[in-house]
């Protein structure tokens, strides 16, 4: 069984762009998690700065999503002091007493960020595009026999940049993903498709997919 667990987060702000630094940090205290097949963390919620960074409330929490038999290897993160090392300052925040959820279905669900493998083809044309992506995410939805309506907002923002469009950091290489939403879903599609996600970089914040009503 797939569950969430969540542990209440206690400290001021952390990067934005957090995923590879947060899961770096998750294995220096836990070094079972480096490198595991098991595990998918969620991108945690907060205020933005407008600096890079975001302001953590209480309802910010760091969410690890895993099958329920390993819960007893990640328990040990509660109460410990967890550091997050950017480029420009270091971050640090302290996990609460966790508490443990169920997945639950819902028709609609969305990913903060999505990345995945464009073929070489369609990379070596142009940057990977918003239709670019919706193709290569129907494409996996078919391959776990799946159904459900892809969307990506194209929407702009003030300055004519995609509202969808996402850049993440890992060991200095810029990774472009995109905000999904994928709707239509059946109850069981819904929990299949939160039970594996979608693309790569799940355990930095990656194709973690919950109900749109619990986006953060």
């Amino acid at each position: 069984m797939i569950v969430d667990i969540s542990f209440r987060l206690i400290g001021d702000n952390i990067p934005t762009d957090h995923g590879y630094v947060l899961y770096s940090g998750l294995s220096t205290l836990l070094p079972i998690l480096h490198n595991v097949d098991w595990l998918a963390v969620h991108p945690i919620s907060g205020l933005p700065t407008g600096n890079g960074t975001l302001r953590l409330t209480k309802n910010s929490r760091l969410r690890l999503r895993l099958q329920s038999e390993r819960l007893s290897e990640v328990i040990p993160l509660a109460g410990k002091r967890l550091a997050l090392f950017n480029t420009h300052k270091e971050s640090r925040i302290r996990l609460g007493v966790p508490e443990v959820y169920a997945l639950k279905p819902s028709d609609k669900l969305y990913s903060r960020c999505v990345v995945i493998k464009i073929s070489d083809a369609e990379k070596n044309t142009v940057a990977p595009t918003r239709e670019m992506f919706i193709t290569a995410i129907r494409k996996k939805l078919q391959e776990q026999n799946i159904s459900g309506d892809v969307w990506i907002d194209d929407k702009p923002d003030h300055q004519g940049h995609e509202l969808s469009r996402r850049i993440i950091h890992i060991k200095g290489q810029k990774i472009v993903g995109y905000s999904v939403q994928i709707g239509g879903l059946s109850v069981e599609d819904s929990i299949k498709l939160q039970e594996i996600g979608v693309g790569g970089r799940q355990k930095m914040c990656c194709g973690v997919f919950v109900p749109v009503r619990e986006r953060g």
